[in-house]
């Protein structure tokens, strides 16, 4: 099993009421599951890839957004596991791979813990 975690410092400073968007991307014609937590508070819980809104840069300065993912190997062409984030509405636009790998055996899992910090 694949096991990942991440931390992201995102910087809404001085950006006003725009709003702030998640994108996770879950590659590779895998199955996967997150759940999403803003400031201790479950405000999503989606399977695949997806866009979440988060709220505006002033409601979000000084919170904390943790996501919990966990991928699934179906692709036998492959098996290759990738989940990737990307935050914008910020000071800059933010774009990471959090994981990208290939599992040991097909039907492998990987999961990922991502912490993500607004100043």
């Amino acid at each position: 099993m694949i096991q990942q975690t991440a931390v992201i410092i995102y910087d809404v400073v001085n950006r006003g009421n725009k709003q702030v968007e998640l994108k996770l991307l879950i590659g590779e014609g895998q199955l996967g599951q997150s759940l999403v937590l803003l400031g201790g508070k479950k405000i999503a819980n989606r399977k695949g890839s997806f866009s979440l809104p988060l709220g505006s840069n002033k409601e979000l300065k000084g919170s904390r957004l943790m996501i919990s993912s966990t991928i699934v190997d179906i692709n036998k062409a492959t098996d290759k596991v990738s989940m990737s984030i990307a935050l914008h509405g910020g000071k800059k636009i933010h774009e990471q791979s959090i994981i990208d790998s290939t599992v040991s055996n097909h039907g492998d899992m990987a999961s990922a813990l991502v912490s993500i910090i607004f100043i």
